[in-house]
């Protein structure tokens, strides 16, 4: 929720609550922030509670929140072991903390559930679809034609399904749960999918915008998790090789091999211009942005 948002309508009783708090928590900071972050919070969820004919955005690009592109819940290698829930993003004043729960997921997770959102553009969150598994693994993704797509297809979305983030508010009263994938239902080839209405709290504030055919001509794994990590990071041109390694994950725990790695990604992301330039100097990425 945007701070105009937060301060439009002096005349509502939510103002008037919020200037009656403000009075009361006069001496306590503390006190005072905390009824404020409610006050906002009660107001968008009014908001955005109103926002019946919403609908995912019509846009020649795929689109995220900085925050989950930048978490390394999107691995480069899918790890083996139970569910996780791991901490994504601490909140500021008046922003929930962000926490993933489910399954460990990668890049073509991430690349499927993006193309998801953009097959669906201009429909509302909640509504049904349908999709042949073989047609959207190939037409969609660019997959091949073969049987092991479609079953790899279909472990994709039963992962999603299972994936959830949660807000949680500072005051520890509230946390509001976003379904990545809500419904799935196969019949032989044909799946009904459905996004959960809550997933439209992942474009609130800023967003991050993915070039889509630009995604597709990288590897999905360490090439798309350092272009998907350079574009959620508008304003940084210098990343710790320790620090994106954590973002992006690995399949090797020796530092020096991942720089390697990570070399030849950037000189695949300069060759299809997705950067200008870079270069690796002592243990930090220096990247040159177009």
């Amino acid at each position: 929720m945007t701070q105009q948002m937060a301060d439009e309508d002096p005349g509502s009783d939510l103002y008037y609550a919020e200037k009656c708090a403000a009075a009361l928590y006069a001496d306590s900071p503390q006190g005072r922030r905390e009824a404020r972050d409610q006050l906002m919070q009660r107001r968008y969820d009014n908001w955005l509670l109103g926002q019946e004919e919403w609908r995912l955005p019509v846009l020649p690009f795929y689109w995220m929140h900085p925050d989950v592109i930048r978490s390394g819940i999107f691995c480069v290698a899918q790890a083996a072991g139970p569910p996780i829930e791991a901490r994504l993003a601490t909140g500021m004043p008046g922003r929930p903390d962000i926490y993933y729960r489910g399954p460990r997921l990668t890049q073509t997770h991430l690349f499927v559930l993006l193309e998801l959102l953009w097959y669906q553009r201009g429909n509302p969150p909640g509504a049904r679809f349908y999709i042949t598994a073989r047609s959207f693994a190939i037409r969609q993704l660019g997959w091949p034609d073969s049987s092991h797509s479609t079953k790899r297809l279909r472990d994709v979305l039963l992962d999603l399904r299972g994936a959830v983030l949660v807000y949680a508010w500072e005051n520890g009263s509230r946390e509001t749960a976003v379904t990545l994938l809500d419904g799935y239902d196969r019949v032989d080839d044909v799946m009904q999918l459905r996004m959960h209405p809550s997933i439209r709290r992942l474009f609130t504030r800023y967003v991050t915008h993915i070039p889509r055919d630009l995604l597709r001509r990288v590897k999905p794994g360490l090439q798309s998790a350092l272009l998907v990590h350079f574009l959620a990071s508008k304003c940084a041109t210098k990343f710790e090789l320790s620090r994106l390694r954590e973002c992006v994950g690995s399949n090797t725990r020796d530092m020096r091999e991942f720089g390697r790695s990570v070399r030849n990604a950037l000189a695949k992301l300069k060759e299809v211009g997705a950067i200008k330039d870079y270069r690796i100097y002592y243990g930090a990425v220096f990247i040159e942005k177009k």
